[in-house]
């Protein structure tokens, strides 16, 4: 939108439900306008993954709403890191392929009755889908415990050397990022 030969950038938010469909238009992409927005709602949120979602959901004094991550966007995040973690994203990416497959055999069994959509629907997604949800799940929550652990261990080590963790880390990253896909620790900082 223009105003005065120059221009502004807006956000277009979307509350739907089977009654209705609200678009709202804000100047920012902030918690604030997520807040404004959402108000007192404790229902489900579909969204992206950007950071409001869950800044939304920690600052609330109440219970907040349920944030469910869209597929298309976490299928975006496993394609990006693909080059440099090719097992661990084509698993994610194949069980996420078969969660589309399993959504599309729904539309395909009942294109002559809609009606029965939503029950078969929740049948499928219950028996054959949670199970790979899970599964990938169950496997993100060990590497972050993993990656946890090694940072943990990292600032430990850096610490009974008297170098500053935060330092350590750092150059720990820095030579992780020139040589991708390597993880070569800065040990010449312990000495």
């Amino acid at each position: 939108m223009e105003r005065g030969g120059g221009s502004s950038h807006w956000w277009a938010w979307c509350v739907a439900s089977p009654e209705a469909v609200i678009y709202r238009l804000c100047r920012t992409r902030s918690t604030k306008s997520a807040r404004d927005l959402l108000a007192d709602y404790r229902g489900i949120v579909v969204c992206d993954g950007y950071g409001v979602h869950e800044a939304l959901q920690q600052t609330s004094t109440r219970a907040g709403p349920t944030l469910v991550h869209c597929w298309a966007h976490v299928h975006r995040k496993f394609v990006g890191i693909e080059e440099n973690h090719l097992e661990a994203s084509e698993t994610a990416l194949e069980w996420i392929g078969e969660l589309y497959r399993i959504e599309r055999e729904v539309l395909k069994k009942l294109r002559p009755e809609p009606e029965k959509l939503v029950s078969l629907r929740a049948t499928l997604r219950r028996e054959r889908s949670r199970p790979i949800v899970d599964d990938l799940k169950s496997r993100a929550e060990q590497t972050y415990s993993e990656v946890a652990a090694l940072f943990y261990s990292l600032c430990e080590t850096a610490k009974l050397v008297g170098v500053d963790p935060s330092v350590y880390l750092l150059e720990a990253t820095r030579r992780a990022l020139a040589e991708l896909g390597t993880a070569t620790l800065p040990h010449d900082l312990l000495s």
